[in-house]
């Protein structure tokens, strides 16, 4: 309450004169697209997916199909839509959202099969738990701080490397988890966890700075309410599949029900390590020529 109050006081004002105003039927279109699309995947395992939840993924690609016709409508008519076309020219753009995509895919459902192994495998309380996460959140932290300096070390290459040591992290929490069990002591989790801590800080920095590097300031904007989406469909798709992974083989007992799902989410890493590799083969920062072209391109298509 008290940002809405200060923030039309303190914040300038940055209003562009000539800013295109939301179409309500596009956004209308984009907004059933998402809700049908993370709405059965986060509630369809836990319900035995029922009927509806397949109903809504299905409409989930209608509403997709509508809002894509709908911005291409809106491009005919020389006004700009939602999400431009023009923001996602660049390769460099596509792969880091992808990999984006792919990476979250193994993120929330890596502190989900955590915290499932600590608590209901290993016995051990919230509070218990959470003080075992801070072997991945304080190197996770070290990741995104020295993002920077791996950089300026080894150039484009830091997403690819900041996922092959995320993916050593979880092989690593393989091992332990298959020699521990559930009784082992914890101190043989700490290895993974702290590895695979910093090679998540190092590529999502890394993934995010490729991304906005990539695009001018006029696309900015678009470019970064996409990440944030393709952030939150990763986490919905990645829950929803380590745990039909968990769940589906936790008969086998919670190390084993653990050490499937760290499969399952070393290969989301080894994904994002091969598009890593592709994304800095094409990596290179916009010049001011190109960004007065993007410019000029909108003037022209609306």
């Amino acid at each position: 309450m008290l940002a809405l109050v200060l923030a039309p006081r303190l914040l300038p004002d940055r209003t562009v004169a000539d800013a295109q105003t939301i179409d309500v039927v596009e956004l209308l279109l984009a907004t059933t697209t998402l809700t049908a699309l993370i709405l059965p995947l986060l509630e369809g395992r836990r319900l035995g997916w029922p009927a509806w939840t397949w109903l809504c993924l299905a409409a989930a690609v209608l509403a997709a199909v509508a809002t894509f016709l709908r911005s291409r409508s809106l491009l005919r008519r020389g006004r700009r839509p939602l999400v431009d076309p023009l923001a996602f020219r660049r390769p460099t753009v596509r792969l880091a959202i992808a990999c984006q995509a792919l990476l979250f895919t193994g993120m929330a459902s890596y502190f989900l099969v955590l915290a499932l192994y600590l608590q209901d495998g290993r016995g051990l309380g919230p509070l218990s738990s959470g003080a075992v996460f801070t072997l991945v959140a304080v190197p996770y932290m070290i990741g995104t701080a020295q993002q920077r300096r791996l950089s300026a070390a080894i150039g484009r290459w830091v997403v690819a490397a900041g996922a092959m040591i995320f993916t050593l992290g979880h092989l690593l929490l393989l091992v332990a988890s298959v020699e521990a069990g559930t009784h082992g002591p914890l101190v043989a989790l700490a290895p993974g966890l702290v590895v695979g801590g910093l090679g998540m800080g190092l590529a999502l920095t890394a993934l995010i700075e490729a991304a906005m590097g990539s695009v001018g300031p006029a696309y900015a904007a678009e470019v970064s309410g996409i990440l944030s989406t393709a952030q939150q469909v990763g986490n919905a798709l990645g829950v929803a599949l380590v745990g039909m992974v968990f769940f589906g083989t936790v008969g086998g007992g919670y190390a084993h029900a653990m050490t499937w799902s760290l499969v399952y989410l070393a290969g989301t890493t080894i994904g994002v390590a091969l598009l890593g590799v592709r994304l800095a083969r094409g990596m290179r920062r916009p010049t001011d020529t190109e960004d007065d072209a993007d410019e000029g391109l909108v003037m022209v298509g609306g």
